[in-house]
């Protein structure tokens, strides 16, 4: 079954039960689609691992003729899972935080890679704000062009990284959702994927961004390692120029 096939038999499906909204319904499952296409996966694999339209359709049916489960037992299922998802969510929310952590270092570097990059390349008395190691200008130069570079390279990262956490929040907040759903018997809807879907040209892009820039770091913070050696006259240019007495 194509996709097409999938979505027109659920949303006929869906008019025919009367269910309330179809279109945020069926918004839900185009958007599965897209995701798993992305992924590699093709349409009828897609469609199979959904199951079959009659089925996803009849859980969101208003008034269901379907004996529901007893009380006691729909009680024992949701206070079992939500023990589940307390334990799992204390480790789960400290990743979270961790991982927004992570994105504000990088983010930090990004900053003050740029801040330092501008000190170097237009040199004005910045103290006691900021307070350089002394150099030669062309050096310092070459470490501002170097930094520059990691700049980019930090910033396109703290931006993926951001997506990538925003992401993985949706997903996990979408688990939480359909695993409280399917104990009380309630609908669930197709799970999200846990990394950021970008466009083919964004995602070439970013990653002719990534490596140019990279590129760029590296050789330019080679060049200031030599350039510096050259002017000081020795291996370890930091102790000529005093760099950390």
């Amino acid at each position: 079954m194509t996709k097409n096939e999938f979505l027109s038999r659920l949303e006929a499906e869906l008019e025919a039960r009367r269910v309330p909204e179809p279109e945020d319904i069926l918004g839900e499952y185009r958007r599965h689609f897209e995701y798993k296409l992305a992924d590699g996966y093709s349409e009828e694999e897609i469609a199979a691992r959904l199951g079959a339209p009659e089925e996803l359709a009849a859980q969101f049916e208003p008034e269901r003729e379907a004996p529901r489960p007893s009380r006691a037992g729909s009680a024992a299922r949701s206070a079992l899972t939500w023990t589940g998802l307390v334990f799992a969510d204390m480790f789960v929310l400290s990743f979270f935080m961790l991982f927004a952590s992570w994105v504000a270092v990088v983010a930090c570097a990004a900053l003050a890679s740029g801040l330092v990059s501008l000190c170097l390349l237009i040199p004005f008395d910045m103290q006691p704000y900021v307070n350089l190691p002394e150099m030669p200008y062309w050096c310092g130069a070459v470490y501002a062009l170097a930094l520059a570079a990691l700049t980019v390279l930090s910033g396109v990262g703290c931006s993926y990284f951001a997506r990538l956490l925003a992401q993985l929040w949706r997903a996990y907040f979408r688990f939480h959702r359909n695993a409280v759903a399917a104990a009380s018997g309630r609908p669930v809807l197709p799970s999200l994927p846990a990394f950021p879907q970008l466009m083919p040209a964004r995602r070439r892009r970013m990653r002719r961004v990534l490596l140019v820039s990279l590129i760029a770091f590296v050789l330019f913070a080679a060049a200031a390692y030599v350039t510096s050696a050259v002017s000081a006259g020795a291996l370890e240019f930091w102790h000529v120029w005093g760099w950390f007495i």
